[in-house]
């Protein structure tokens, strides 16, 4: 029997009901997905903040940091202070940064500087990230101290200590199928060779220096200088206070 205000029959017009209602919640759907997308966009590519989350105009900056140690805005960036993407006015040291990549601090931030415990998140890429990197541990007045960890998109593990921004000490990361690799860094600079492991803890790289100093040492620095520090079984990772 029709229904004599639409002249449909009463299932066919049911089927349209639920057709009519299913369309919209498709729509609906659709429509919270993009909304979606877009604020993942603005937030975690664009790095764009919400109202008064960053203070708009000039920053000056942090006490004791200079113009011309700035990193450059284009460029590989090098032995620099950087500020980060998501916290203006707040800057980190950086030892090497590629072009295009970006550098955002989920810590605290002191006197301009990054400061706590944290971790530092390293992007390439704007519309569509290719790489990524999340390194956490304890930043002092914008350096890495202490022990470190990173983790990356293309499934690598390292870990290893800095003092003062410098990697020093024995470093160790681990590739997705169970190879590792190694090195020792004296205030940033190697003083082994990189060595690769198999899963089994075959050396398929060049051989390890053999290194086991330990006890109060000399440690020379970049300007020329020298200061000391106390290395343990090979590994220089504390600092001996004058």
């Amino acid at each position: 029997m029709k229904d004599y205000r639409t002249g449909i029959s009463p299932p066919v017009y049911e089927n349209r009901r639920l057709f009519g209602s299913g369309r919209k919640i498709a729509i609906a759907g659709a429509l919270v997905a993009l909304a979606a997308v877009g604020l993942y966009l603005l937030y975690f590519q664009f790095a764009v903040k919400w109202p008064g989350e960053r203070e708009e105009g000039p920053v000056p900056l942090p006490e004791g940091l200079s113009a011309e140690e700035i990193c450059p805005e284009e460029g590989r960036r090098v032995d620099c202070w950087i500020e980060v993407a998501n916290q203006r006015g707040c800057y980190v040291w950086v030892v090497s940064l590629q072009p295009d990549h970006t550098l955002r601090w989920d810590g605290e931030c002191s006197a301009g500087l990054g400061e706590g415990q944290g971790a530092l998140i390293e992007k390439e890429g704007t519309f569509w990230i290719s790489y990524w990197s999340n390194e956490r541990g304890l930043l002092e007045r914008g350096l890495r101290q202490g022990n470190w960890t990173t983790r990356n998109s293309r499934g690598i593990v390292v870990n290893g200590a800095y003092l003062d921004g410098e990697k020093h000490g024995t470093w160790i990361g681990q590739f997705p199928n169970g190879s590792t690799f190694e090195q020792r860094f004296l205030l940033g600079e190697a003083y082994t060779r990189l060595v690769i492991r198999n899963a089994d803890g075959e050396v398929t790289g060049p051989t390890l220096i053999e290194d086991t100093r330990t006890g109060d040492q000399v440690i020379p620095q970049r300007d020329g200088g020298e200061e000391a520090g106390r290395m343990e079984n090979g590994s220089g990772v504390t600092r001996t206070e004058p």
